[in-house]
This record gives structure tokens, C-alpha cells and sequence, in this order.
């Protein structure tokens, strides 16, 4: 697992990317809609949006989500900021991919909760497509 880059929160907890608010994502348009023909035109102006905002570790699979509760030395329990955080960050960012995509594409996302499985699921359907055109091309090579 990636353990991504941290900053200490006020009771030594850490959180993942900066303090983006949810609504920075509000302010963030981009002129393509993904559909089955415009993956790199889309994929381009998300990630520089992403990566403007310090928050690519929502996206990679391997980042570590920072632990809902903190075991005090007292034993008392209390939530993570961190955690509380993180979860507002990664919903925002969720919201905001799946409204840069095609209606056509949406329902094919439906499973994915974070973003972490969206930016997964719309790699994969466009590794698939990929493949179909390759296998077709081999199939075919006179079309």
C-alpha cells in the first residue's frame, strides 16, 4: 500500500491532500464531457484539475484512508478529523468526476462509491474499448 503524502492534523492525526473544501469542486468546470469517443481530451483536463487541487491520492487504489477512530492513551475513543476529512474530500471529488461524464457512461459507474473505484472503472472501459479496437483491427487489417 501507498502511504500518500500527510500533514499532521492538531492531535496527531493526518489527512490526505490539502484543505480543499467541497466547494472548490463547485468553481471547477471542464470543457469535455467523457464519452466513448474523448477519453485523453477528458482524462487531461481532469488530472491537471485534480492535481491543481493536491488531491491525485483520492485516485490511486493504493492509498491508505486515514482510521475512523483514535484509541486515546486515557481509552477514551474520539472520531478522526482526519478520517472526517478525508471522507468530504474523496465524496466531493466522487461528485465531481461522475459530473464530467456522459449520461451514457453514468450508469456503468453506479457501484463505484470513492474515487479511487470511479477513476478505476473509467480506466478499465477504456482499456476495454482499446482492446476491441485493437482485436479488430488485427481481425480485420483491410477495414
Amino acid at each position: 500500500m501507498v502511504n500518500p503524502i500527510v500533514s499532521a492534523g492538531d492531535d496527531n492525526t493526518t489527512s490526505v491532500g490539502g484543505d480543499v473544501s467541497p466547494q472548490s469542486f463547485s468553481n471547477k468546470r471542464i470543457n469535455v464531457c467523457l464519452d466513448d469517443t474523448n477519453f485523453l481530451l477528458w482524462k487531461q483536463q481532469v488530472i491537471l484539475t485534480i492535481r491543481g487541487l493536491g488531491l491525485e491520492a483520492f485516485i490511486d487504489p493504493d492509498t491508505l484512508k486515514p482510521v475512523k477512530v483514535i484509541d486515546r492513551a486515557s481509552g477514551d475513543r474520539i472520531v478522526n478529523h482526519a478520517y472526517t476529512q478525508f471522507v468530504k474530500q474523496d465524496s466531493s471529488l466522487a461528485s465531481w468526476l461522475l459530473s464530467t461524464v456522459s449520461s451514457d457512461i453514468l450508469p456503468q459507474l453506479v457501484e463505484a462509491k470513492i474515487s479511487s473505484e470511479i477513476w478505476s472503472v473509467i480506466q478499465g472501459l477504456h482499456h476495454i474499448k482499446l482492446n476491441i479496437i485493437m482485436h479488430n483491427l488485427q481481425s480485420n487489417p483491410h477495414a
